[in-house]
C-alpha cells in the first residue's frame, strides 16, 4: 500500500490537468485523514491545492485552501501563514474562470487575501492586482484600472507577479478599454522579447491581434497570428488564446487559417475546461462561421471528432446549422457570467463582435 508521501510524489510526475493527478492527491488526502497525522493532512491537501488549481477545479482548491488557511491560524508556528500567500493568486485566478463560483465568493477571497497579506506584512500590490483582474473579467473596465493604478503605487515584493505579466495585464486592458494604441506601445517590450516569462508573450500576442485589426496594422497582425501560434499551439491551457486567434481570422476573412484551428484545437475543450476559454474559442467559432456565411456559403468541409454533437462522418456541414450550435453555446456561457457579475458584459461582447464580421 502507497504512503501518502508516495502518492504525493506520483502526483508531482504527471502533467497538470491529469485526472490520475488529482485522484492521487484525493487518496493522499483520505489516508492522511485515516492516519491524524495533522503535518500529512496539512501537506496532502497543499499538494491538491494547486494540482486542482491548474487541472480547473476551483471547488476542491477552494476547500483544501481553506482548509490550510486554518490550520495558519490555528497552529502559525507549526504552519507559517507565509506559505499560503502566492497559493492566493492561482486559487482565485482558477475560481474566477468558472461562473458557478459566485461574486460574493470571490469578493470574499480578495478580502481575505488583503488580510492575511496585512496580517504577515508584506505589500499589498498583489491583492489590488488580482483585484484589478477580477473585475477586468466582470467587464467592470473602469474599475479594474483603478484597482491595477493602486497595485502599481505599491512596494513589489517578493510576492508580486513579474514585470512580463503585469505589462500583459495592462495590454489586455487597455485593449478591452479600446486603447488600442497605448496597448501596443505598451506591448513593445514583450513583441521585442525584452521581457518575458513562462507564459508571457504567448497570452499576449493573442490579445494583441485585435489592436492590429483596430489600427489597420496588417503585417503586424500576420506577425501575430503567426508567431502567437507557435508559443501556443501545443498546450491546451491557451484554448482561450486559440479562440482569440480563431476571431481574428474570422475578422479579416482566413478562412483556411481559422478552420485549421478549429480542427487542431476542439479536442482542448475537454482538456481546458475554464469557462472562459471555452466561451472565446465558441466565440470564435460563430465568428468564423458568419464570415463563411457572408461569403455564401451553403455546405463547407469540417473534420471533427466523432464526440461532436453534429458529427458527419463525411466532414460535409451546413455552416448555418453550425452557426447556431456554436452561438448557442457562447451565448450560454455568456449568460451564466453575466447573472454572476450582475451585468451584460459577455453577451454585449458577442453583438460586439459579431458585428465586426
Amino acid at each position: 500500500m502507497s504512503t501518502v508521501n508516495e502518492l504525493i510524489l506520483k502526483a508531482s510526475r504527471l502533467k497538470d490537468g491529469d485526472p490520475i493527478k488529482i485522484k492521487l492527491g484525493e487518496q493522499a488526502i483520505l489516508l492522511a485523514d485515516q492516519s491524524n497525522d495533522i503535518n500529512l493532512k496539512y501537506r496532502s491537501r497543499v499538494s491538491l491545492i494547486e494540482d486542482a488549481a491548474f487541472a480547473g477545479q476551483p471547488e476542491k482548491a477552494l476547500v483544501n485552501f481553506g482548509w490550510c488557511i486554518a490550520q495558519c491560524e490555528k497552529y502559525p508556528e507549526q504552519f507559517p501563514l507565509t506559505n499560503m500567500l502566492w497559493k492566493y493568486k492561482y486559487v482565485i485566478d482558477c475560481a474566477i474562470g468558472f461562473h458557478s463560483i459566485s461574486r460574493a465568493k470571490l469578493e470574499q477571497l480578495i478580502d481575505n487575501m488583503k488580510q492575511h497579506y496585512a496580517q504577515a506584512g508584506f505589500s499589498l500590490r498583489p491583492v489590488h492586482y488580482m483585484q484589478a483582474q477580477l473585475y477586468l473579467s466582470m467587464g467592470e473596465l473602469d474599475k479594474s484600472l483603478e484597482q491595477l493604478q493602486i497595485s502599481q503605487g505599491l512596494e513589489n515584493d517578493r510576492f508580486a507577479d513579474c514585470a512580463a505579466c503585469e505589462v500583459h495585464f495592462m495590454v489586455a486592458l487597455l485593449t478591452a478599454l479600446s486603447r488600442y494604441s497605448e496597448a501596443l506601445n505598451t506591448a513593445l517590450p514583450l513583441i521585442q522579447g525584452n521581457q518575458s516569462c513562462a507564459e508571457v508573450p504567448h497570452l499576449t500576442l493573442p490579445e494583441l491581434l485585435i489592436t492590429a485589426s483596430q489600427l489597420g496594422k496588417d503585417d503586424l497582425g500576420q506577425m501575430l497570428l503567426t508567431s502567437g501560434y507557435q508559443l501556443i499551439r501545443d498546450n491546451p491551457n491557451f484554448l482561450h488564446q486559440v479562440g482569440l486567434q480563431i476571431q481574428y481570422c474570422a475578422i479579416h476573412n482566413l478562412i483556411e487559417t481559422g478552420t485549421d484551428r478549429i480542427q487542431n484545437h476542439y479536442d482542448w475543450l475537454s482538456k481546458n475546461i475554464d469557462q472562459r476559454g471555452h466561451y472565446q474559442y465558441y466565440l470564435g467559432i460563430s465568428m468564423l462561421l458568419k464570415s463563411i456565411l457572408n461569403n455564401g456559403k451553403i455546405s463547407i468541409f469540417l473534420t471533427m471528432p466523432k464526440s461532436f454533437e453534429l458529427y458527419d462522418e463525411n466532414d460535409r456541414y451546413n455552416p448555418k446549422t453550425l452557426f447556431d450550435c456554436f452561438y448557442n453555446k457562447a451565448s450560454q456561457i455568456a449568460q451564466a457570467f453575466d447573472e454572476r457579475n450582475g451585468n451584460d458584459f459577455y453577451q454585449s461582447q458577442i453583438t460586439h463582435k459579431l458585428e465586426m464580421i
